[in-house]
C-alpha cells in the first residue's frame, strides 16, 4: 500500500522549482512588532534543506488548539498557494520541522543532530496572527514577497530553502490512500482542488483514511463552501465509515456553505472514505479538512476504565469495544453502559414456592417458619415438629453433616403438668456472626421469650427450667454451614419433686456452672 510520504509526493508534485536567497550579509531578521526572529545560516554555502519540496512536520502536544489551527492554515497557504512546497505530517522521516511553545515566535533553520528543526510559537504570535510569518520563514521568503521578487532572488546564484514556481499553479491529483501512523500525533490536511480558489467543474476526488486497531479517526472540516442544493445532487461531499470487511457503517452527505460537524469514527470503524464531486456548472471556494488519529478513550477501549461499562466490556482481540453487557441479574439501561438490578420477585415470586426477597443482582427464596428450603433453592419442605413426649431429641437438618442454607425450622415441645424441662444441647456448631444474625438457634421457654440467639461453638449447654408454657426451638440459616455441623438437642420432662433448688440456679456451659441469673450464655 502506498505510504503517506509517497502519496503526498505524487499528489503535490511541482512542475518546476526556482530558487531565491536572502542577502549574504543578512544573518538574522527580528520583527520587534511581532516579536519574531528568523535565524539564517551565516555561510555563503549552498543550502537546500527540503530538496524534494516536501516538508515533514510535527506539533507538540503542548501547543494550544488555536496555535495548531493557525499553523495548519498557514502551512496550507504558504506551501500551496505561494510556492510548491508541501507540508506533510512526519512519518518516520529523518529531517523534519517541530513546532513547540516558546518564549517568542522563532524559526531556526539550522537542524539538530537528530534532524529536528525547531520552530517556537508564543501565545502572543497566535493572538496577533504572526504565526503566518514563522511558516513563511521556513521556505526562506518574507510573507509580502511577490512572484516577481521571488523569481528575481533566484538569480543570485545561491540555493536556499525556498521552493517556488513561476507556473500559475502546481499540478495535483486530488484524493489518495493514507495509512495513519499512531507514532505521529500531528494532524494532516487535505482540501479540494485549487483551494482556496474555486474548485474546477466535473471533479471526483476520493480520500481513504485507514486507522490501525484501537484508534479512532478524527475529521474536522475547517472551511467548507460548496454549491447549495436541498438534496445535495450537484456538488457534494460524502463521508463513509467502513468496518474491517469494508461494509458501510455510517454514511453522510454535505453541500452548501454550512460546515459539517467534527466527527470521530465509531468503535467498529477502521476506514473513512471522503468523496468530493462537482458537476459541470456552479463552482465555489471548496473545503479544507484536517484528519488525525486518536487513541480510543474510556468509552471505546475495554482496556481503559473498562470501556465505561458498569460490568462487562465486550471487545475484540485488540481490546476495541463492541458493546457493554451486564452480569446475570442486571439489565442494560438506556445509556448503553450502566446496569440496573432486575427485581425477579416482581414476577411470579421469582419462581419461589413461598417467599421471595430481591437482592442486588439476584434474589433469594425463603420458607415460612416450620419449613426448610430444598436443594433446588425454590421449593420448601416441612422442617421441625411437635413433641409432647416425656423425652426426645432434635437435630439440625443433615446433622452431623453441615447444615444447608436458608433453613427456617421450628420445633415445639409441649410441657406436662407438674414437670420441669431439662435441656441438653450437644456440640452446638453454628457459623458465628455479629449478634448471630446469619445463622442461629433460639429457644423460647414459656415466659422467658427474650433469650438471645446462639451461634459459635459449645461442646455442651445444660439447664433445667420451669417453662410454664410451650417451649419453642427455632433454627434459622442464611448461608450453609460449610464446615459447621449445626446442633443436637435432647430434652427430658422431669417431675417437680426430682428437681433441687441448685438445678434451677445454674446453667452448665461446657461443663462450667454459671449462675442462671447472669444469663451469660444466652
Amino acid at each position: 500500500m502506498t505510504s503517506l510520504l509517497e502519496w503526498t509526493g505524487m499528489l503535490f508534485l511541482c512542475l518546476s522549482l526556482a530558487h531565491s536567497a536572502p542577502s549574504p550579509q543578512q544573518e538574522s531578521h527580528v520583527d520587534a512588532r511581532n516579536d519574531l526572529c528568523v535565524h539564517q545560516e551565516d555561510s555563503g554555502v549552498s543550502i537546500q534543506q527540503w530538496p524534494s519540496g516536501i516538508i515533514p512536520y510535527e506539533m507538540s502536544e503542548s501547543l494550544t488548539a488555536d496555535a495548531k489551527v493557525q499553523l495548519m492554515q498557514s502551512m496550507h497557504h504558504v506551501g500551496r498557494i505561494y510556492s510548491c512546497a508541501f507540508f506533510v505530517p512526519r512519518n518516520e522521516q529523518q529531517d523534519y520541522v517541530y513546532f513547540e511553545p516558546g518564549e517568542r515566535c522563532c524559526s531556526i533553520t539550522r537542524r539538530a543532530e537528530d534532524g529536528r528543526q525547531r520552530v517556537y510559537v508564543h501565545d502572543a504570535c497566535v493572538r496577533n496572527h504572526s504565526v503566518y510569518d514563522v511558516v513563511w520563514s521556513l521556505i526562506g521568503l518574507p510573507k509580502n514577497s511577490s512572484a516577481d521578487a521571488r523569481q528575481s532572488n533566484s538569480v543570485q546564484g545561491r540555493e536556499t530553502v525556498s521552493h517556488v514556481t513561476t507556473e500559475p499553479t502546481c499540478s495535483e491529483i486530488c484524493g489518495g490512500c493514507i495509512e495513519l501512523n499512531p507514532s505521529n500525533s500531528t494532524p494532516g490536511l487535505a482540501y479540494s482542488p485549487q483551494y482556496p480558489h474555486n474548485y474546477p467543474a466535473n471533479v471526483d476526488c476520493v480520500w481513504k483514511l485507514i486507522s490501525p486497531p484501537g484508534y479512532a479517526i478524527r475529521v474536522e472540516f475547517l472551511e467548507f463552501d460548496l454549491e447549495a442544493d436541498q438534496n445535495c445532487e450537484y456538488d457534494f461531499v460524502n463521508t463513509f465509515q467502513l468496518d474491517a470487511k469494508g461494509e458501510i457503517l455510517r454514511r453522510e452527505q454535505w453541500c452548501g456553505p454550512q460546515t459539517p460537524p467534527l466527527f470521530r469514527t465509531e468503535v467498529q470503524t477502521q476506514t473513512v472514505v471522503i468523496r468530493f464531486h462537482s458537476d459541470e456548472r456552479v463552482v465555489r471556494r471548496g473545503f479544507l479538512f484536517s484528519y488525525e488519529l486518536e487513541a480510543r478513550n474510556n468509552m471505546n477501549n475495554c482496556n481503559v476504565n473498562n470501556g465505561g461499562c458498569d460490568h462487562i466490556c465486550v471487545h475484540d482481540d485488540t481490546g476495541l469495544k463492541k458493546r457493554c453487557a451486564c452480569r446475570e441479574g442486571y439489565s442494560l439501561t438506556a445509556d448503553g453502559q450502566s446496569c440496573a438490578d432486575i427485581n425477579e420477585c416482581s414476577r411470579k415470586r421469582g419462581g419461589c414456592q413461598q417467599r421471595c426477597t430481591n437482592t442486588e443482582g439476584s434474589f433469594q427464596c425463603y420458607c415460612r417458619a416450620g419449613y426448610s428450603l430444598n436443594s433446588d433453592q425454590k421449593t420448601c419442605s416441612s422442617c421441625g415438629g411437635y413433641y409432647n413426649s416425656t423425652s426426645g431429641s432434635i437435630r439440625s437438618p443433615g446433622y452431623p453433616a453441615p447444615y444447608p442454607s436458608y433453613q427456617n425450622c421450628l420445633w415445639t415441645i409441649e410441657p406436662r403438668n407438674n414437670h420441669y424441662l431439662k435441656i441438653k444441647i450437644t456440640n452446638l456448631d453454628i457459623a458465628p456472626s455479629a449478634k448471630c444474625t446469619d445463622s442461629f438457634l433460639k429457644l423460647q421457654h414459656g415466659r422467658f421469650r427474650h433469650h438471645r440467639k446462639l451461634c459459635g461453638y459449645y461442646s455442651s449447654i445444660e439447664y433445667v427450667i420451669d417453662v410454664g408454657k410451650s417451649t419453642y426451638a427455632r433454627f434459622c440459616t442464611k448461608i450453609n454451614g460449610s464446615h459447621s455441623s449445626g446442633f443436637m438437642l435432647s430434652y427430658v420432662q422431669v417431675p417437680i419433686e426430682e428437681v433441687t433448688p441448685d438445678d434451677l440456679k445454674y446453667v452448665h456451659v461446657d461443663g462450667n456452672p454459671v449462675p442462671y441469673t447472669k444469663r451469660v450464655w444466652l
